[in-house]
């Protein structure tokens, strides 16, 4: 027998004692039942505990094998996280490589490993001093001895820079894009705000991209639906370009100015962290509507 079994592993909980399944507990199911049911929620649990034990979370695949004498066969289990909201170049260049990368592109002269173990904020000394010569090996950065300390610079000029600086630069191509798509609304927005960890930069893989939508008047039924196919068609298009959900909040002007008149913490955290993708910013508007 084969059964496919897909769903969130953050979500998957053990319907009778509301925790997390266990592989032991998964197996013993998959042994006592022959439901197919019971099969592709026992293949659920085993992705379930995998995913625990490596830390990961997100979407995940499990095809499994079943037969008289095999208990599980594990054939194929994948991860789907979205894309690193603190660093998004990981998804090409992992571990340090970023960091350090980052750290040297900023520099105008050049810098020891400890220098940039300091700047990097990430790893020990002795792991970057690996990743810069493993760099430097490839061309990547130049080393040199400079009165018996090893220091190291970006190469500007190597085929591989234009790359590099694009990966630099790839966490200004998610705002890039949200306001070249919110340009093209009917009705469009009369404000959006890009907020949390996606304007802050400081998410990982398993984090939402979250906009706030100060939609305008919407008079007619017509009108209400094509902003909702909107909405919705923007939530897909952020998880294409990203692997991360988009979190919605629309708000209509008057929702704001009572958010606002209340004191609401998010709308300070909007005005501190946002980033405006259209629009006037959301700190005018709220100036006008005084």
């Amino acid at each position: 027998m084969k059964a496919i079994a897909e769903g969130d592993v953050r979500a998957a909980r053990s319907e009778r004692r509301g925790s997390a399944w266990c592989p032991a507990e998964a197996r013993r199911l998959l042994a006592a039942s022959k439901d197919d049911r019971l099969y592709a929620l026992s293949a659920l649990a085993i992705a379930l505990a995998i995913g625990r034990r490596k830390g990961e979370a997100g979407r995940c695949q499990l095809i499994f094998e079943s037969g008289v004498n095999t208990l599980v066969s594990i054939s194929k289990v994948s991860y789907c996280p979205g894309m690193d909201l603190s660093e998004p170049g990981r998804g090409l260049a992992g571990g340090l490589t970023m960091p350090i990368l980052r750290a040297l592109a900023g520099r105008s002269s050049p810098a020891t490993a400890a220098q940039l173990t300091r700047v990097a904020d990430v790893g020990t000394e002795a792991g970057v001093r690996r990743a810069l010569e493993r760099l430097a090996a490839h061309g990547v950065c130049w080393s040199e001895d400079v009165g018996g300390r090893l220091v190291y610079t970006l190469n500007y000029d190597h085929l591989l820079y234009d790359a590099v600086a694009a990966l630099l630069d790839v966490d200004r191509e998610l705002p890039r894009r949200l306001k070249n798509t919110l340009a093209d609304w009917d009705p469009a927005p009369v404000s959006a705000v890009l907020f949390g960890s996606a304007a802050r930069r400081d998410g990982d893989v398993d984090s939402d991209v979250d906009l706030l939508l100060i939609r305008p008047p919407l008079r007619t039924e017509a009108r209400k639906r094509e902003w909702v196919r909107q909405v919705h068609e923007l939530r897909a298009a952020v998880h294409r370009w990203t692997g991360n959900r988009l979190q919605v909040l629309d708000w209509s002007s008057l929702v704001l100015r009572r958010h606002e008149r209340s004191d609401e913490p998010l709308v300070a955290s909007l005005l501190d962290d946002g980033v405006s993708v259209a629009g006037p910013r959301l700190a005018s508007l709220l100036e006008r509507s005084a």
